[in-house]
């Protein structure tokens, strides 16, 4: 990061999917499509360094995404149409989405307008890309 010396600034949109669309149209101005991009939301403010930087290395030495995510630890419930419980919710290969998201911006764009332009509901970057 130390080559990195401005801050820029795009419009943002109606939903966070469209900001982060906003934004990787204007990196594309004068980035490459196949260099990385992190996407951070101001929900979580405080990652650590040394969390950032583990994301970063890993995603890339393995050449893919990656998503900072905690372990799923609160008990989860599946319940009917009518708000009865239905059972408990197994947590073993739950884990919860965090921020910041790294992929390559161009991957990243084309996740997000396949999604828009098919009705996809996108909660993060990483949703984006399951499809």
């Amino acid at each position: 990061f130390q080559n990195i010396d401005k801050a820029h600034f795009c419009i943002g949109g109606a939903e966070r999917v469209h900001s982060v669309l906003n934004a990787l149209n204007h990196l594309l101005t004068f980035a490459n499509e196949n260099d990385w991009v992190l996407v951070h939301d101001a929900a979580r403010p405080c990652v650590t360094i040394d969390c950032l930087n583990t994301l970063v290395e890993q995603a890339i030495e393995s050449n893919h995404s990656a998503i900072l995510a905690i372990p799923v630890r609160d008990t989860l419930k599946q319940v009917a149409a009518n708000n009865h419980i239905n059972k408990t919710v197994s947590r073993d290969f739950l884990w919860q989405a965090q921020t910041p998201q790294i992929t390559k911006i161009g991957k990243l764009k084309k996740a997000i307008e396949y999604a828009l332009e098919n009705n996809i509901a996108i909660t993060d970057e990483a949703s984006a890309l399951e499809y």
